[in-house]
């Protein structure tokens, strides 16, 4: 059965005439039984008769008509994902009318297009398939589904061909997943309205998004303001967005900005572009009311928001404790903290000690059994002017840096930009602009983007990796371990003349490089020589690694092209030349694809 439209025009309804049908004028958009709904307009001749206005009616009818056409779809994994899972489940919207399925599957498309038998994987009644057996990592696979049906009124569309490819390891956590499906997350929190407070009711000065996209972050952080009242009627899709959550009853029950509005979501350009949620900041993780808040929202948008990472933050120096068991029974995607040690009377040793402790976090995990189910781990850093003391260019590099060397894979400056409106007197200035807004840049801004652009040239290899082991080379922070030479196999020693922290990872999972390779090491150098005064540049340091175990060399990422290049081993050693506070991944070239390049080829 069907709706048939008719319909009828006149340009006088005193005047007796009879209603003229507009029939052999319409014109039909795409087909329902192909596209969500139908759109059907038609032309009514009015100029025709030089006449301005014209009078409608449409009838509708219900009326039987001699077939129904009906197709698969929503396919998940949505054709063309790169970043399948590897658990081989494939699913479908039924359609209308179908009592059973055809399913073929293959890695050569024109098998799948023209229905060959070797193609062939099933005939069943459901809508899920377990393909777990027929597909495996880093292959391009083709399937498509064809409805079949008892009633001989109905015809049936079989669906398009649609692809995948599974290069996620099931085995992961889904924080993990997340941030290998987006990369490093490098956000920064602008203030929209009054410190953020303000709802839907922001005054003053947004973001210009020329100016954020010449910064080089890439998630947007409105504090707990309403993401929909940034510059514009819609945001730009090449960034993701986040925001916080801090009331206990908009937590518990997704009242208030407890949950995203539909103006959030439109403003956004869709769900897919919300990076990361935060539930309440520096609460008592020991409270039951918080906890069971917390938790209430975790549980609520893992469902509506499932490519978003979920989380709450505590005070890196100084938290309440309670995480471990928080963790478990919460179940956060990441562990999330912040310090801000350039101030008077800042400690570097503050930074260290909570880098080292939320990275501890990050490891145990969530599960039941401790260090069973580890999570990414996150933070906010120090972007922003405390008691009247500025944040140096070589330390910014530092801030940004460092956390990356300890395995964090969330950094998030706190403070972009401060809403023009904002009083004078508020503790918290911004160190990127001179302004209250975002209109005059300071050289700081510079610094921040071109750590961004390195840091995310990097980013699809350290969303793979593990985090292993840091150590203090020259022994200046009782926070960080002593370098002993061997700490890192094969890294026999390591000459420096100021502070330097290295770091050793492994891959996530022995899949991201390939079957043939297994514990390949990774290793972070990061020059910690970053005084207040000065430029990164001035403040470069060459530090030589000695290498011993018969490698003749390193491989890195080119921090100016992203490419992949060689680093010759020679007589022993090779010399590393890095900018103050500034660091770079390396591994030994053994062979083994470097993590994040490897597609299975």
């Amino acid at each position: 059965r069907g709706l048939v439209y008719d319909l009828y025009w006149k340009t006088n309804l005193v005047v007796g005439s009879d209603w003229a049908a507009a029939g052999g004028v319409w014109e039909t958009g795409t087909g329902a039984f192909n596209a969500e709904a139908e759109a059907v307009t038609c032309r009514i001749p009015v100029g025709d008769y030089g006449l301005s206005e014209a009078f409608l009616q449409l009838r509708v009818s219900d009326t039987l008509i001699p077939s129904v056409f009906g197709q698969v779809k929503t396919p998940s994994p949505a054709s063309g994902n790169a970043d399948a899972e590897n658990d081989g489940q494939l699913s479908w919207g039924a359609a209308a009318g179908a009592t059973s399925y055809t399913i073929y599957l293959s890695t050569n498309q024109a098998d799948v297009a023209n229905g060959a038998a070797g193609a062939l994987v099933a005939n069943q009644a459901g809508t899920t398939f377990d393909a777990s057996a027929l597909v495996g990592m880093y292959k391009d696979y083709y399937w498509r589904v064809i409805p079949v049906g008892n009633d001989p009124n109905a015809v049936f569309s079989p669906s398009p061909v649609w692809s995948f490819k599974q290069t996620i390891p099931a085995e992961l956590g889904d924080g993990h997943k997340k941030f290998i499906k987006r990369g490093i997350l490098s956000g920064a929190v602008v203030f929209p309205g009054e410190f953020g407070f303000a709802g839907h009711n922001a005054t003053g000065t947004n973001v210009t998004w020329a100016t954020w996209t010449d910064s080089g972050f890439n998630s947007a952080c409105t504090h707990s303001g309403w993401i929909d009242i940034l510059t514009g009627p819609v945001g730009p899709t090449d960034t993701t967005y986040w925001r916080w959550c801090e009331g206990q009853t908009e937590l518990s029950d997704g009242s208030g900005n407890g949950s995203i509005s539909w103006q959030e979501e439109a403003y956004i350009g869709g769900i897919g572009n919300l990076a990361a949620l935060q539930a309440a900041d520096e609460e008592n993780l020991n409270d039951t009311g918080w906890r069971n808040a917390i938790k209430s929202a975790f549980d609520r948008w893992k469902v509506a928001y499932p490519d978003t990472l979920v989380y709450t933050t505590q005070n890196g120096p100084s938290n309440e404790g309670g995480i471990r068991s928080f963790q478990e029974y919460a179940k956060p995607d990441m562990s999330f903290m912040f310090t801000y040690e350039f101030k008077s009377g800042g400690s570097l040793n503050q930074m260290y000690k909570s880098l080292r402790d939320f990275r501890e976090w990050g490891k145990q995990g969530i599960g039941a059994t401790v260090y069973s189910e580890p999570i990414p781990y996150g933070m906010y850093f120090q972007s922003m002017n405390l008691q009247d003391r500025h944040v140096g260019q070589s330390e910014m590099c530092l801030g940004m840096f460092t956390p990356i060397a300890y395995g964090y894979k969330a950094i998030n400056a706190f403070v972009y930009a401060r809403n023009s409106a904002e009083a004078e007197d508020n503790d918290i200035r911004a160190e990127l602009f001179e302004d209250g807004g975002d209109s005059v840049r300071r050289p700081l801004f510079d610094v921040a983007a071109e750590n961004n652009r390195q840091i995310l040239l990097m980013s699809d290899a350290l969303v793979r990796l593990s985090s292993e082991g840091v150590w203090d080379v020259n022994g200046e922070s009782s926070e960080i371990p002593n370098w002993s030479n061997g700490n890192i196999p094969d890294i026999n020693g390591i000459s420096a003349s100021d502070d330097v922290v290295i770091s050793e990872f492994l891959p996530l999972h022995e899949e991201f490089d390939g079957p043939n390779y297994s514990n390949q090491v990774y290793f972070m150098v990061v020059n910690a020589n970053a005084p207040v005064d000065g430029t990164p540049a001035a403040h470069a340091r060459t530090i030589t690694l000695t290498i011993g175990g018969g490698i003749t060399a390193l491989e890195s990422i080119n921090l100016t092209t992203g490419a992949l290049e060689i680093l010759p081993v020679t007589s022993g050693t090779v010399a590393i030349t890095l900018d103050g506070g500034r660091g770079k991944l390396f591994k030994f070239q053994t062979g083994a694809p470097f993590v994040g390049f490897y597609n299975g080829e």
